[in-house]
């Protein structure tokens, strides 16, 4: 007992420093010994491990729709490509990059490899690119022959071997290497398939994080960031024991009292046996008849009712309260949107749609454009290898649009397109190739802004050539003595300097050039 209060005197003395506020001697306010406001302190907690996050994962429903639900969101409408080149010639190469997406099951890979980043604080896509080294040394992307595969590891499956150390690289202090372990798949019950061991270099690796983790956290946990379910995990203890406790509840919410004249009397006296045997012969009565009998002067039987009034708010408030810890609106994370769509629903779902698109651009574009730019380097790709000068991927807005929101939007891009080519901006053409695509219709207008560039360069040398020549000339009359301009200039005009060609204009009041 001692030992006890030992310990708690020193949470109080250790606590007590970093307490700000008001203190009062004589009420005790802010005093750890008489406030127990006061008393309380924050305890750093250890960080959950993989055995019980997968368990988490597996077994609960919150815990799983948390974790699924920003690299769902932000993949669930795929994704768009553009290219610097003709729309016929960017709609085959993006054709031919989403096909062999689809071969290697991109979509499916990147989505487990993020949710992973979630749950554990780490998943790893393995990218299969054949150059001809092994899988520990450096990729040479000069020697991408093709992409034969895409598979997933969690963290719980992957160590750091190697880092880079110095401190002048880019990467310092990242992880260089991975040493992966991987189980084939069960043959029975009882036996588990064989472990295969291999380490991967990073740069055949695409790692997808976890939630935002500092540098100690960092190293406390290995190198890697910690679970979304480390920071949410005291919220759903209390909302799911708050719902365990409202089922206990209900289950007990209507009792049954059977009144007895002078029952103890009769316990005591040796009676115990003919109590519970008139006690077992009323109960099968009632399953059987649905009615008691009952002695009418010497027994009663009554339900009484349990009260649950303000159960339902308290169950609301606490599924705020985890919604609020997961930074998902409880009309995504429990699929129920608020009755009648008021404004304050719509304001959390614009939100939402803010956090994901946030999570698209700093997490999975960046992602989905290294296994992109893999398939664009490799030789049986579609530009054999040779990578477009100007090219990006962007995820689809997160939004999922009803069949009229769509005709809105035909219509809409319908109108922009005719404005378009009325002023000579695209052709029509153009629009045809850009709207009907071999994946559906799309609202993504690809040109050739190359030739857009040279026709622009030439119009522009053409038009100084042939239409200002005069006020070049006179703007060259007038430059001070002495300064050397450039001999046949954009007009290919010769250099004309004061008191040579045409005499500068001048001035009929004051003499000066103009």
């Amino acid at each position: 007992m001692s030992e006890e209060k030992h310990w708690l005197e020193n949470i109080r003395t250790d606590a007590f420093p970093l307490l700000g506020g008001w203190v009062n001697s004589i009420t005790g306010r802010g005093d750890p010994d008489s406030d127990k406001n006061a008393a309380t302190s924050w305890t750093m907690s250890p960080l959950l491990p993989d055995e019980l996050l997968a368990s988490l994962f597996r077994g609960n429903s919150l815990a799983r729709a948390i974790c699924i639900a920003r690299p769902e969101w932000a993949l669930r409408n795929g994704w768009d490509m553009t290219l610097d080149r003709d729309a016929v010639e960017s709609q085959d190469i993006e054709s031919s990059v989403r096909a062999k997406m689809g071969r290697l099951g991109a979509h499916e890979a990147m989505l487990r490899a993020a949710v992973w980043g979630q749950v554990f604080g780490g998943g790893l896509l393995l990218v299969g690119v054949n150059d001809g080294q092994p899988l520990e040394k450096p990729l040479d992307e000069s020697k991408i022959k093709s992409i034969d595969f895409l598979r997933v590891v969690a963290r719980s499956c992957v160590e750091i071997e190697t880092v880079y150390s110095g401190a002048t690289q880019a990467r310092f202090g990242e992880p260089a290497s991975y040493k992966v372990r991987e189980v084939t798949l069960r043959g029975s019950k009882d036996n588990a398939g064989p472990q295969h061991t291999t380490v991967w270099h990073a740069s055949r690796v695409i790692l997808f994080p976890g939630p935002l983790t500092d540098d100690d956290g960092k190293r406390d946990n290995e190198g890697w960031d910690q679970s979304v379910l480390d920071v949410v995990i005291r919220d759903l203890l209390k909302h799911d024991g708050m719902w365990d406790d409202t089922g206990g509840m209900v289950a007990d919410g209507s009792q049954g009292v059977w009144k007895i004249k002078n029952l103890m009397q009769a316990v005591t006296n040796g009676m115990k046996s003919a109590v519970e045997d008139r006690m077992k012969l009323a109960d099968r009565a009632r399953s059987v008849f649905r009615a008691i009998l009952l002695d009418a002067d010497k027994e009663s039987f009554e339900y009484i009712h349990r009260q649950f009034a303000g159960i339902s708010e308290l169950l609301a408030q606490s599924t705020v309260r985890t919604a609020g810890a997961a930074q998902i609106p409880a009309t995504v994370l429990m699929g129920q949107s608020p009755a009648g769509m008021n404004a304050t629903g719509e304001s959390d779902l614009e939100l939402w749609y803010a956090r994901v698109r946030e999570y698209g651009a700093s997490v999975v574009e960046s992602r989905l454009a290294r296994l992109v730019r893999l398939i664009l380097l490799s030789k049986d790709g579609p530009t054999q290898g040779k990578e477009p000068e100007k090219w990006a991927v962007m995820l689809a807005d997160p939004r999922s649009l009803t069949p009229m929101q769509r005709g809105e939007l035909r219509a809409r891009q319908a109108q922009v397109d005719a404005a378009m080519i009325a002023n000579r901006v695209i052709t029509p053409e153009e629009v045809a190739v850009n709207r009907y695509t071999a994946e559906g219709w799309s609202d993504v207008t690809q040109i050739d802004l190359s030739w857009r560039r040279a026709f622009l360069a030439f119009a522009s040398k053409e038009i100084t050539a042939e239409v200002f020549p005069g006020q070049l000339e006179r703007w060259l009359s007038t430059v001070p003595q002495g300064v050397q301009t450039e001999a046949g200039g954009l007009s290919g005009l010769p250099a004309i300097g004061p008191g040579e060609g045409k005499e500068a204009a001048q001035n009929p009041k004051t003499g000066a050039p103009e």
